[in-house]
């Protein structure tokens, strides 16, 4: 995390603290459940089991079973909204 900041130091970004989260990935499942203490900037970074990078949803078990629930729980919304929008089956829609 020392690397981290000195490279956002040197370049002059600055990184959300609250926003940024920590996972461990490690072949062991006993060692890869531990909680450690991880600090950014003097502020304690809090665990996430399943962080988000670049809109995937990571797990532990490196499968994407919680990632494609959350699409799918996104896509049944959204096609109940167009449903609704489209009206009952089999009566003729007017678009003006």
């Amino acid at each position: 995390m020392e690397r981290m900041a000195a490279y956002c130091h040197l370049w002059q970004l600055k990184p959300s603290t609250t926003k940024t989260v920590y996972n461990l990935f490690h072949l062991q499942n006993t060692s890869a459940a531990h909680e450690l203490r991880v600090h950014m900037e003097e502020k304690l970074l809090r665990h996430d089991p399943h962080p988000v990078y670049l809109g995937v949803t990571l797990a532990r078990t490196l499968s994407y079973r919680h990632h494609l629930t959350k699409i799918v729980g996104k896509l049944q919304s959204r096609n109940n909204l167009l449903m609704k929008l489209a009206g009952p089956p089999g009566v003729p829609t007017l678009i003006c």
